[in-house]
């Protein structure tokens, strides 16, 4: 499906921001009821270098990645509870938040990545009785516009397959997790083995 562009959360005051989210959801779950509720939560990502000038860049990170995962999550549950089918939940996280590659300046990100990876697993216990699943998928290197102006050879580096992973390659993770119904509390890395160590 498409993706749509999320809420404005620069400077929105708690509730407004809050009311956004809901609205964003809602909009999307509809369509979903019928066949038991899935959501899929995405980020973003900032690499400036720590210590940071001023806190704006990682409060939106805060806003986006936490308090994004949390509106849209929160709704999701009660409505998966409402339907009683159980349910699935993927996020986003990165296979940086638990492995960090010299040269790569993702320090700020990947404090709220690996605030994601945490709440899954959590969250997956303790809705566990209930059918409703928590999982994440943690890419490496995705060839999107986000790397456009980055040379390939040095994006290779960064995976010991020596290749990049396409938004497909990520897709298909989400949807085996969403329709694996055995699977819950998991972080699937999608990043060619960088997750495993040195190389």
């Amino acid at each position: 499906t498409q993706s749509a562009p999320l809420p404005e959360c620069k400077a929105a005051p708690r509730l407004a921001f809050e009311e956004s989210w809901r609205g964003w959801l809602l909009a999307r779950a509809q369509p979903q009821q019928q066949r038991g509720t899935r959501i899929v939560h995405v980020g973003r990502n900032n690499e400036r270098r720590f210590p940071i000038p001023a806190l704006d860049d990682f409060q939106a990170l805060v806003a986006t990645n936490l308090l994004g995962f949390i509106y849209v999550t929160q709704l999701a549950v009660k409505q998966m509870q409402a339907q009683q089918t159980g349910g699935s939940v993927v996020t986003i996280t990165a296979a940086l938040a638990d492995n960090p590659i010299a040269g790569v300046t993702a320090s700020l990100s990947m404090i709220t990545k690996g605030g994601l990876e945490t709440i899954t697993q959590h969250l997956a216990m303790e809705y566990a009785k209930q059918h409703i699943r928590f999982n994440a998928v943690a890419p490496g290197v995705v060839d999107t516009p986000l790397h456009a102006k980055d040379p390939k050879e040095q994006l290779q580096k960064q995976n010991p397959m020596g290749s990049i992973s396409t938004v497909e390659d990520i897709a298909n993770a989400v949807v085996y997790l969403t329709e694996a119904r055995q699977i819950t509390g998991e972080v699937l890395h999608v990043d060619g083995g960088a997750h495993i160590g040195k190389w």
